[in-house]
């Protein structure tokens, strides 16, 4: 989403509704009473900000100690997505990030490099 002129990315989601609800959510937040809103009778929808966004999103993850990804776990400690790799025997950590699917892409640029492209 754009805002002031300065995209924000307010997370990546499992379908387009839940996506346009998060949407909803924020803009209302971020513009109250102007907002042009997907779902303009959705009461449910409350106006959050988009760091608070992601933390509810974060807590509503905790306790799902896997991902449905390979290579990605959930450290539950400082809530972020953990990404590494088995190779020969050797872990190799790749980092934590905000979003699963993000650390899914690390995970899947480590494979590439350590199995080659033909590998699945």
């Amino acid at each position: 989403m754009v805002v002031d002129g300065q995209e924000r990315h307010i997370g990546t989601f499992e379908d387009e509704r839940e996506a346009a609800e998060a949407y909803d959510r924020v803009v209302k937040m971020m513009r109250g009473a102007d907002a042009l809103l997907n779902f303009p009778g959705d009461a449910r929808l409350t106006p959050i900000t988009p760091e608070a966004l992601k933390a509810e999103r974060r807590d509503e993850r905790k306790g799902s100690a896997s991902s449905r990804h390979r290579g990605v776990t959930w450290p539950a400690r400082d809530g972020r997505w953990g990404a590494r790799i088995f190779t020969r025997g050797v872990q190799h950590t790749l980092g934590l990030y905000e979003d699963e699917e993000v650390a899914a892409l690390a995970y899947d640029r480590a494979a590439r490099h350590f199995m080659g492209a033909a590998r699945r």
